[in-house]
């Protein structure tokens, strides 16, 4: 069976190649012609007739191809979105990963800053405690050393350490303490028991008392710390110092501070308690006065009047009774304060009382008000200078023309014209000064009206209109008043950069000085001159015409300028030397503190110490290196 199987398996593919053969060899044989168009093979009907069932498999073959078609691209798609959003993740923890590395890298910057600044500040720590150590031994070597370590307290105080602070003071007293004269020591501890008061040191100034043994030194002492106590509002304690002051009067002045306190804090009845304790007439009365002054501040003026009525000097009570007019006035109670003043005795002193409030209220623009004070005045000189002060204020206000026509108004000439001199100089100042020579021109009095046409000069030099100052200078015929305005020019021309010319003005000046008789307006002319040349950092000329000034007090006043100038100006030495020829020990101090000051702006902190040695003295060292010590 097998092998006729395999005979006819044969035959067939012999006959199946036998009519591939035949095919082949038809087409060789076939005619050419032109190739049909694949629209004409198109249109041609098909021979061959395809079943249903094949389209049907056909089209699920297709049908089968596109599904499979679309799952690869859903596939890739997906396969796209995965590789999309591990990229994305990998991106944004990339952004993360930069991101903290960026808060690590700002922390550790940050760390390094707080590490900087830390070092620094201990640095400047470290130098501020030397540089205060070094004053302190300074202050011990000085002239007064308990006054000096109490500069070195305050610096300490500034700081706020404390301990330092009351351990400087503890020094200070115990360096005020002299074994050879027990009255000087008491007087020296009372200092740094002024000082402890005002340090808030209350324990340690009392401690400090015992130590006093002049009476009055710690009579005076422990009224210092009584003061501070009322001051605080502890009058009850205050009270109990009291007892232990042996001076009646010093304890009348304690009283007088405690019935003041209590005045604020508890009323008048407590008050008068205690006044009346007070022995001294005079100081009960001061106690009365000083009692309703805080009343009517506080707005009690009721009490305030009870108080004034228990008065029993006359003087003072009218005394009291102008401030307290003046207290109503301010309070917008003008017509109380006049019936306050009404009940004073003293004529002369209501015009007074009338005057200055009227002058008050002018200075604050309140012109109406002003008016209705000054025309109650009865004295023609207190009149007159209340209206001048008004006239004074309205032109400075722009109201010039209301100001010249109160001009007219003041009785008495020699205030109406100096009044125009003022007017006229506002009117340069706000200007105008054409319209202000021309009321100088109405001034009668020579010297009045120079000294008018010098101030409008002045103001023209300093307004830069040089040809308006210059001829109004040709106008002055006196001296003083010429060199003056020629002092303002010059300065002006100076500040322009007009070197010459503001040398040429100076010789000009210098000349006029022969001229100059009085010794007053001769001082006067020799400050601008000595003024001008500071202003030229010509310091060295400046001192010989300070040196010219006859005056002891306004000589003092140009040497103290000069010396703080000439420190601005880098001068040490100059500025020494300038200090040093001031006559009053006090401002000469003061001058020496205020140079200290002022040259320590300009030095490092480092180098502070080694350039504190060339001050003069241990006192101005101090101040020099308490200051460094505060700018750090």
């Amino acid at each position: 069976m097998s092998d006729q199987i395999k005979h006819s398996f044969v035959y067939l593919l012999a006959g199946g190649m036998a009519v591939g053969c035949l095919a082949m060899a038809v087409d060789l044989f076939r005619p050419t012609g032109p190739a049909e168009k694949p629209a004409e093979l198109a249109a041609r009907p098909s021979k061959r007739i395809v079943s249903a069932r094949e389209v049907e498999y056909r089209s699920e073959l297709i049908e089968r191809a596109k599904r499979q078609q679309e799952a690869v691209e859903a596939a890739q798609e997906r396969k796209e979105a995965v590789a999309a959003a591990k990229q994305a993740q990998a991106q944004q923890m990339t952004l993360q990963q930069l991101a903290q590395n960026e808060k690590i890298e700002q922390m550790a910057r940050d760390l390094a800053e707080m590490h900087q600044a830390s070092d620094e500040a201990k640095r400047l720590a470290d130098i501020r405690q030397q540089v205060l150590t070094h004053a302190g031994h300074m202050a011990v070597h000085s002239e007064k050393p308990w006054q000096t370590l109490i500069i070195v307290a305050e610096a300490y105080e500034e700081e706020g350490d404390v301990t330092a602070m009351k351990s400087v003071l503890g020094d200070a007293e115990k360096l005020a303490h002299n074994p050879v004269d027990a009255d000087v020591a008491s007087w020296a501890i009372r200092d740094v028991v002024k000082a402890m008061v005002k340090m808030r040191l209350d324990d340690e100034s009392l401690k400090a008392i015992e130590n006093i043994s002049h009476p009055q030194a710690r009579d005076l002492a422990t009224l210092d710390v009584a003061v501070w106590y009322s001051n605080q509002g502890d009058t009850q304690l205050a009270k109990d110092l009291s007892k232990s002051i042996s001076n009646e009067l010093t304890k009348d002045q304690l009283l007088v501070s405690v019935a003041e306190g209590e005045s604020e804090y508890e009323g008048l009845n407590r008050a008068a308690l205690t006044i009346n304790q007070i022995t001294n007439a005079a100081q009960r009365d001061d106690a009365w006065g000083k009692v309703a002054m805080k009343l009517s501040r506080a707005g009690d003026f009721p009490s305030a009047e009870s108080a004034i009525n228990r008065m029993t000097n006359e003087a003072k009570r009218d005394r009291t009774l102008v401030t307290m007019a003046r207290e109503l006035a301010k309070n917008g109670r003008a017509s109380r304060g006049m019936q306050m003043l009404m009940r004073m005795s003293n004529s002369a002193m209501i015009d007074a009382a009338l005057c200055e409030i009227s002058s008050d209220y002018a200075r604050r623009h309140e012109f109406t008000t002003s008016e209705y004070f000054s025309e109650r005045i009865a004295s023609k000189g207190k009149r007159s200078a209340a209206i001048s002060t008004l006239t004074i204020e309205k032109s400075k206000r722009g109201e010039l023309d209301e100001a010249l026509a109160s001009v007219d108004v003041i009785p008495e000439e020699l205030v109406r014209e100096r009044t125009l001199r003022s007017i006229a100089g506002v009117m340069a100042r706000l200007n105008n000064p054409r319209r202000a020579r021309n009321v100088a021109r109405r001034i009668q009095s020579a010297n009045e009206r120079d000294l008018a046409f010098a101030s409008v000069a002045a103001a023209a030099a300093v307004k830069g209109e040089t040809s308006i100052a210059f001829n109004t200078i040709q106008e002055i015929s006196l001296p003083h008043a010429k060199a003056l305005a020629l002092l303002a020019l010059a300065r002006s021309q100076y500040a322009a950069g007009h070197v010459q010319k503001a040398t040429t003005l100076q010789e000009k000046v210098v000349s006029l000085l022969a001229e100059v008789e009085s010794n007053a307006q001769r001082d006067q002319v020799l400050v601008g001159v000595a003024r001008l040349l500071q202003f030229q950092h010509d310091s060295y000329v400046a001192s010989d015409y300070c040196a010219l000034i006859s005056n002891v007090g306004l000589r003092d006043k140009i040497w103290s300028e000069l010396a703080v100038t000439q420190i601005r100006q880098g001068n040490l030495a100059a500025s020494q030397a300038s200090a040093g020829q001031i006559v009053n020990e006090q401002l000469r101090n003061r001058c020496y503190d205020a140079t200290a000051k002022v040259f320590a702006q300009q030095v490092k902190p480092e180098s502070a110490i080694v350039k504190s040695r060339e001050l003069e003295t241990h006192r101005q060292r101090v101040v020099f290196l308490c200051e460094i010590a505060g700018k750090i």
